[in-house]
């Protein structure tokens, strides 16, 4: 990046990629160490948070430089410097920084290591503030040299996040060297810890297996959103342990030890969809509130998923009930019905189903949907909802299952292949009368429709015996298809009876939303 361009043109440059290293080193563990990412060549800039000493620092190393007398304005500058492929900058603030947190990380670790200047990092681990600032530092610097004696501060100073960095540099082999020693006496901490009667000393060691699958995941969902504009998922590469679902017990019940230390380090077994679900939504709570990011999900690797993303521990534990995850990213709008769903608050759940989709329409202030904003309801939005619907319910809940069962029981929609040539010709009143002649027994769309709807709304139980249920209900043992219900019911109570173009308002709204489902390929 360096000089790659340059030599691709064939042109000349007056300093060498090493040289630019130099400068660029210094540089960004300057910036680390004065915690910014952001600097100007201006020193007399009032921006807060900004290393205005750069130009003072960036002289001196060309200074260094046999016959060069290049000044720190053109080093930045110079687009045939090189240096401009690594840099972004707020043109008209003067402010610059490495394009990528990454690059600035990765040369002050290049540069500690240069100087033997350790100690910087060591510092950092024992720091808890400061440690969340220099951890990828870290890791690019274990990744250069011997980690022993970095590791040795770790295991001092054992704290969740420390010792899940160091476990990872160990078990993902990303250190290049460590003592044998100080890898026992770290496997031991683990193992032992794991193994212990103190619950303190249980809880830091399940916490940092667990923190280290979640580092994982994010890693691989990192990488894969990097690579394609699609929506990304990451699929674990072995099932959570008794370990890991205790420290969910422990949050969930009253905090208690593994009663078998021997199954500690083994794969969970015979939890169902349900529980694994609820482990689900208290992973994604928790990773949320220590990221940041409010649209983190995890759900359950499905057979399908395990059949195209296959781990090593699939053979042995996919029909035991395990829980594999799959960690993926949901707009923020959604994060909240993907916690309602996956904890399985269904009531909760419908409720913001409704809200969301008078969000998404613009119409929060009119507290309803008209016809044609049904049918103008962005796919997007609409595939997201229901796939949650459908992936915590396990098939039983959602839209697109409530439109199988529609077209099942003789239900039409726009765009279906149920919606045959000859039935959309019946309704022609030419047709119909020529139909009819003939000995044909042509029926009114609308009474089509309403004992379509009436055979759905017995099908989803939302009619018993002849009878029209006023409580919903909300758990598992409701029919398939049964939830979502309160945007219909909703719906139907406010829509201007004028905007209905049928005689059965409920049935046509389902019927819009079905087509819509069909139209958006969903």
């Amino acid at each position: 990046m360096l000089e790659g361009r340059q030599r691709a043109k064939g042109l000349s440059t007056s300093l060498s990629a090493d040289q630019k290293q130099v400068v660029l080193k210094s540089l960004a563990l300057e910036l680390m160490q004065q915690n910014t990412q952001a600097f100007t060549l201006d020193e007399t800039s009032t921006h807060e948070k900004t290393f205005k000493e750069a130009k003072s620092l960036i002289k001196e190393k060309l200074d260094r430089f046999p016959n060069q007398r290049l000044s720190a304005e053109e080093f930045i500058k110079k687009d045939d410097l090189g240096v401009r492929e690594l840099l972004s900058e707020r043109e008209q603030e003067g402010i610059y920084e490495f394009a990528h947190k990454t690059f600035q990380e990765y040369l002050a670790a290049v540069e500690i290591e240069k100087t033997k200047q350790e100690n910087i990092l060591q510092e950092a681990l024992a720091d808890d503030k400061k440690f969340a600032w220099w951890r990828e530092t870290i890791r690019f610097y274990v990744a250069q040299t011997d980690a022993t004696n970095l590791i040795k501060v770790a295991l001092n100073h054992a704290t969740i996040p420390v010792l899940t960095l160091v476990y990872q540099c160990w078990q993902g082999k990303e250190a290049q060297q460590i003592d044998p020693a100080v890898q026992h006496q770290l496997k031991a901490k683990l193992e032992h810890g794991l193994e212990s009667d103190k619950l303190d000393e249980f809880t830091l060691a399940a916490e940092v297996k667990l923190a280290y699958r979640l580092s994982q995941l994010n890693h691989d969902l990192q990488t894969l959103d990097s690579y394609s504009e699609q929506e990304s998922q990451a699929y674990d590469r072995s099932y959570i342990t008794f370990a890991e679902y205790q420290l969910f017990l422990n949050e969930t019940s009253s905090p208690s030890i593994l009663a078998n230390k021997k199954r500690a380090s083994q794969p969970v077994i015979n939890i169902s969809f349900w529980d694994a679900n609820r482990f689900c939504a208290w992973l994604s709570l928790r990773s949320r509130k220590e990221l940041g990011e409010p649209g983190i999900c995890y759900r359950q690797a499905t057979q399908i998923d395990r059949q195209q993303h296959p781990c090593e521990e699939d053979k042995e534990y996919a029909d035991k009930e395990g829980i594999r995850l799959v960690r993926f990213q949901v707009p923020t709008l959604y994060g909240q019905l993907a916690y309602y769903l996956a904890a399985g608050m269904w009531k909760e759940a419908d409720e913001e189903t409704d809200r969301l989709m008078l969000q998404v329409a613009g119409r929060e202030k009119q507290g309803y949907l008209g016809l044609d904003d049904i049918r103008q309801f962005p796919c997007k939005d609409l595939r997201t909802i229901d796939q949650l619907w459908v992936q915590y319910s396990n098939g039983h809940f959602g839209f697109s299952v409530q439109k199988e069962i529609y077209l099942s029981v003789g239900g039409i929609l726009e765009g279906s292949q149920a919606n045959s040539p000859f039935s959309k010709l019946l309704f022609l009143p030419p047709v119909r009368w020529i139909y009819a002649r003939f000995g044909g027994r042509v029926r009114d769309r609308y009474d089509e429709m309403h004992e379509a709807y009436i055979r759905f709304c017995d099908r989803v139980g939302w009619r018993v015996d002849n009878e029209w249920k006023g409580n919903l209900i909300y758990n598992t043992s409701a029919s398939k298809g049964h939830l979502p219900l309160r945007f219909f019911k909703h719906m139907w109570s406010i829509l201007d009876p004028h905007e209905l173009r049928g005689r059965y308002g409920l049935g046509e709204i389902i019927e819009e939303i079905g087509s819509r489902l069909v139209n958006c390929n969903i």
